[in-house]
């Protein structure tokens, strides 16, 4: 491998942890107490359907447009009244989540021997085009199993990232997918050792 493409949500950063906690701060300045953990948690699982809908066919917007209409629906089906300020805080919170404590690290280590860059729902045809490399020169690093099922698909070698609390304490942590060649670890220091970083 020469390049290591990652996911970013729940793999290189803590979204849920840093959403509630924003979503706290702008409902206490707004006045309304709700389920912040449950608004989030709810907030973030409408993201793949709206997503879906997207790539099925459904006029394209962007990502910020589809936070605002999943949130606003969220916010109704719990009954939550929210000012316009604080839901467009909520959304542009999506740019300001912290990153898993081994992050930076890990990825300074293994920006010295590879080429590493985020996949997003970008065609992988054009991303291998732009990183110049095969697939088969490629590895996606994630914490979620369909990520890296999708990668193997297409010839890229499944790197699979345990974050057991990305959905908090308590929440079943994912299973690493049975695929061929998969790498499993425990965080970025620990793929950056695997990887001889």
């Amino acid at each position: 491998m020469r390049v290591l493409l990652f996911d970013v949500f729940g793999t290189l950063v803590d979204w849920r942890s840093s959403m509630i906690e924003l979503a706290a701060t702008a409902a206490g300045r707004a006045g309304p107490r709700a389920d912040w953990v449950g608004i989030i948690d709810n907030w973030r699982r409408a993201y793949q359907p709206a997503l879906d809908r997207v790539t099925q066919g459904a006029a394209w917007r962007d990502l910020d447009s589809l936070q605002r209409e999943t949130l606003s629906r969220v916010l109704a089906e719990r009954g939550v009244s929210l000012p316009a300020t604080a839901r467009e805080s909520l959304v542009r919170g999506w740019r300001q989540l912290r990153a898993w404590p081994d992050s930076r690290e890990g990825l300074d280590r293994l920006r010295r021997t590879y080429v590493t860059a985020t996949l997003s729902n970008g065609h992988v045809a054009l991303l291998a085009d732009l990183l110049n490399c095969r697939p088969q020169d490629a590895g996606m690093v994630a914490a979620h199993p369909s990520d890296l099922r999708a990668a193997a698909a297409v010839g890229l070698r499944p790197i699979f990232v345990r974050r057991p609390l990305e959905w908090g304490p308590g929440a079943p942590a994912a299973d690493p997918p049975a695929l061929d060649g998969l790498l499993e670890t425990d965080g970025l220091g620990h793929l950056a050792d695997a990887l001889g970083c």
